[in-house]
């Protein structure tokens, strides 16, 4: 009889990894593009991107990154694209959020793309409160304290978002004298200031 004949093996699929993709980014510096997939055949592209600063209420500022293993003369901005975003906003509160990058351009499909992630970090914004002078008569109810205060940002005014409250030892009944007045800032968005007070005082002269 005929001798049997085995069909040829076939090998499996290649496997293929996918590397995380970002969200697109608000940067005017660079431009968006999608996921990357690494295979056997790609060269091994490293985005670090640079950590950032501003003070809150400021603009974002422009993010950066460096790149290392571009070959066959690839150069970021033209058959490369890196995109940085952040989920922060120029109204976001203080504290530290990621930056992001993903990577495009005609060339991005021949490299696998390690991102090293960056940090924006937004300080507290100076905020200045500087007590007036009061004065009252010995025996006569406590006058309405005032400031003048200097640095609100975002839209946050006094009485919304900001609240001064004010002390000072002195009553109605305290000697004639010199106290304090001191000033006190809370409210939804106290914590994105960092607060300079300077005290009043609150004069008592003698009764009639």
């Amino acid at each position: 009889p005929p001798a049997m004949v085995q069909p040829p093996a076939t090998a499996p699929p290649r496997a293929t990894t996918p590397l995380a993709a970002t969200v697109t980014s608000t940067s005017t510096e660079v431009s968006s593009s999608g996921s990357s997939i690494a295979t056997g055949s790609q060269a091994t592209l490293t985005v670090a991107v640079q950590n950032a600063t501003k003070v809150y209420g400021a603009t974002l500022p422009a993010f950066t990154a460096s790149t290392s293993g571009l070959v066959n003369g690839d150069a970021v901005g033209t058959t490369i694209t890196v995109s940085l975003a952040t989920t922060a906003t120029a109204a976001s509160a203080v504290g530290t959020y990621p930056i992001t990058a993903t990577v495009g351009g005609t060339s991005a499909g021949s490299y696998a793309v390690t991102v090293i992630f960056g940090s924006l970090t937004i300080a507290p914004a100076a905020l200045t409160v500087a007590v007036e002078n009061a004065s009252k008569v010995y025996g006569a109810a406590q006058p309405a304290f005032k400031a003048n205060i200097s640095g609100l940002a975002n839209g946050d005014t006094v009485g919304t978002t900001i609240a001064v409250s004010f002390a000072t030892p002195a009553a109605a009944a305290s000697a004639v004298g010199t106290y304090p007045i001191a000033a006190t800032v809370g409210g939804a968005s106290a914590g994105n200031y960092a607060l300079t007070m300077t005290s009043g005082s609150l004069t008592i002269t003698p009764a009639a």
